[in-house]
């Protein structure tokens, strides 16, 4: 940031670590290995993250926690410092919140007409990725605003939950088969935290996978999934209704 190092300062991105280099980075910090793979969680691999865990660390060992307020907010000054109104503050809450955002979904969260111009802003941000079915903030970054939101005003957490859950309950309500397949992965995803529900689920795959009929050559798969978890007598009775109804099966 020295203006007198711009003529010779090259500057590079630097994409986040493999789990490997994220490690070697926190053993060569001195951070013990029982505390790595927590902090591994948290930062995805984020340089940034990284070395600010590791200077906490060093200078508060017996104090130290991933989720540190004082972590969360440099996290979230850099994240969030060029955010132009609190309007487009919390449509990036709301995009963090979702699985998937739209325009729509954008929408009903804030209560607005006409999200166009937010959507777009979203877009336009380099922690915001694009998909097939809309915009969603990379990891850390959703992390991150999450935490901060939460330790800073419990209620307004509260609050946007209900905002986002509005819409998608909607959906469930009067959409189509498939868009209500879709606002179910949408609904599970706003559980992700919890205790109960978090190792049920490989929440970076909801919404990829649809159900559809079962056709023959998905039998002997299924067989063999019944046969490892409930055993032979299982099968059996599996591949009798797999002769009897085989237009039964998902």
């Amino acid at each position: 940031t020295d203006p007198g190092w711009a003529a010779v300062l090259q500057v590079l991105p630097l994409r986040n670590f493999r789990p490997e280099e994220s490690r070697a980075y926190l053993t060569s910090r001195r951070v013990p290995e029982p505390l790595q793979a927590e902090a591994l969680g948290f930062t995805h691999g984020n340089p940034l993250a990284l070395s600010l865990l590791t200077d906490l660390y060093r200078l508060q060992p017996e104090r130290f926690t991933v989720r540190h307020p004082d972590v969360i907010q440099a996290l979230v000054r850099r994240l969030l410092d060029d955010v132009p109104t609190p309007l487009h503050r919390h449509a990036l809450e709301v995009c963090a919140h979702l699985r998937v955002t739209t325009e729509d979904r954008l929408a009903d969260a804030l209560m607005i007409n006409d999200p166009s111009g937010l959507f777009e802003w979203l877009r336009s941000l380099s922690c915001i990725e694009s998909g097939p079915t809309g915009v969603f903030p990379h990891d850390l970054t959703r992390d991150v605003i999450e935490a901060d939101l939460r330790w800073r005003s419990p209620e307004r957490y509260r609050q946007l939950h209900d905002d986002v859950r509005r819409g998608i309950v909607r959906q469930l309500q009067h959409g189509t088969t498939a868009e209500r397949q879709t606002a179910f992965s949408d609904l599970l995803f706003l559980h992700r935290d919890n205790p109960i529900m978090q190792p049920l689920y490989q929440w970076d795959m909801l919404g990829q996978a649809a159900p559809r009929p079962a056709a023959r050559e998905d039998h002997g798969l299924l067989a063999e999934m019944v046969g490892r978890h409930q055993g032979s007598a299982s099968t059996d009775i599996l591949r009798h209704w797999m002769h009897r109804q085989p237009s039964g099966f998902s």
